[in-house]
């Protein structure tokens, strides 16, 4: 008869384990059918057990919003300062461009020191200096035609006395000539011979008295002439060097007002970028005083919401200017140069002597006609 052994002792390491028990088939057992009935209803869930870590976490979540409150009001602040830093420097570079355009408006204000003052008192150097020159030119033609006129009087002073010395020499001569013709017993007609001979005398003496005179005259003609010339030359020459000295002073006076102007866009462009910039920082600044208001009225920062005006932007100012095109219209200005004036233009000078004389209107002797005009250099010395 075999022993049995605990069910432990056959699980031992060596132990033979005995054979499975024959499987006995059963029938297969019906399900039955459910049949509906009241729905159960959920069982309620357990109670849990009260946090011991709820006053802590609570604790917690109070210091974080504190200091969370606390560096929010900190961050705020210095914002603050430093937005209210950013707006002293941005005023402060706009009032400084403010004053160089004041310096620079009254450049082109038309008063004392300004373009315009500088360009008129240039102007008025010019004239005066142009009145000046014209005057000396005026001063030494009528001075020279004096002279002129004094030599032509003096021509003809000396053309009358030499003309009455051949005259009273002609005079003179015949009754000589009579006198010695009737002293050797000539006849009439020798005697005529003998009139004939002073008046050749006469006729020779007079034409030499006459070539001098006209002689004197056209050179007299001449230096006017020359002096007329001059005169005139001068008096253009001085006009265009007045009216050259003009478009400079013009040129110089529209450069200067260009490079005002274009100063002026320049720093009005510059106090336009300002001015944005400003309301920039304007509109961080309100956000910035709206999250310390929020913090002073005892909210959390983590809850904040900006009012109704905190951070409401401007709206920005379209950039407006004239001076670029007051520029642009100065450096395409010139000064039209009127040329000569019309009382130089026409400027005629100073008359030549012309007329004959009465004793080189016919010959004496030649049976009339006109004189020719004498040839030789025979000029008077006085």
């Amino acid at each position: 008869m075999a022993l049995k052994l605990p069910d432990e002792d056959r699980n031992l390491p060596g132990r033979p384990k005995p054979p499975a028990p024959p499987r006995i088939p059963v029938a297969p057992t019906p399900t039955p059918t459910p049949t509906p009935g009241p729905r159960p209803q959920p069982k309620p869930a357990p109670k849990q057990g009260k946090d011991p870590y709820a006053a802590e976490r609570k604790k917690a979540e109070a210091r974080a919003r504190k200091t969370a409150n606390k560096r929010a009001r900190t961050d705020a602040i210095e914002d603050l300062t430093r937005l209210n830093s950013e707006l002293k420097s941005i005023r402060a570079k706009r009032s400084v461009n403010t004053n160089a355009m004041d310096a620079l408006q009254q450049l082109i204000s038309g008063g004392k020191g300004s373009h315009d003052s500088v360009k008129s008192a240039a102007l008025a150097s010019i004239d005066q200096s142009l009145t000046s020159k014209l005057s000396a030119i005026t001063s030494t033609f009528t001075n020279a035609m004096g002279d002129f006129h004094t030599d032509l009087r003096s021509n003809e002073k000396a053309e009358a006395d030499s003309s009455f010395a051949n005259l009273s020499n002609r005079a003179r001569e015949r009754g000589d000539l009579m006198t010695q013709a009737l002293s050797m017993g000539a006849g009439e007609s020798d005697v005529l011979r003998t009139q004939q001979q002073a008046l050749r005398n006469w006729s020779a003496n007079q034409a030499d008295d006459n070539r001098s005179f006209f002689d004197t005259r056209s050179s007299v003609n001449a230096a006017i002439s020359d002096l007329n010339t001059s005169t005139k030359t001068g008096l253009m020459n001085e006009e265009m060097s007045a009216n050259a000295s003009r478009a400079k002073t013009y040129d110089e006076y529209f450069e200067s007002m260009g490079n005002t102007f274009t100063d002026l866009a320049n720093y009005d462009s510059n106090n336009f970028l300002l001015e944005l910039e400003e309301m920039g920082v304007d509109e961080q600044k309100s956000l910035t005083k709206d999250v310390l208001d929020w913090l002073k009225k005892g909210k959390n920062i983590e809850d904040y919401e900006p009012g109704d005006q905190a951070g409401v932007k401007n709206k920005k100012p379209k950039f407006v200017s004239a001076y670029a095109q007051m520029a642009a219209d100065m450096a395409g200005s010139t000064w039209e140069d009127p040329g000569i004036s019309t009382g130089t233009e026409n400027w005629q000078g100073g008359a030549q002597s012309t007329g004959g004389l009465n004793s080189a209107r016919s010959s004496a002797l030649g049976g009339g006609g006109n004189s020719k005009r004498p040839e030789g250099a025979t000029l008077r010395r006085w």
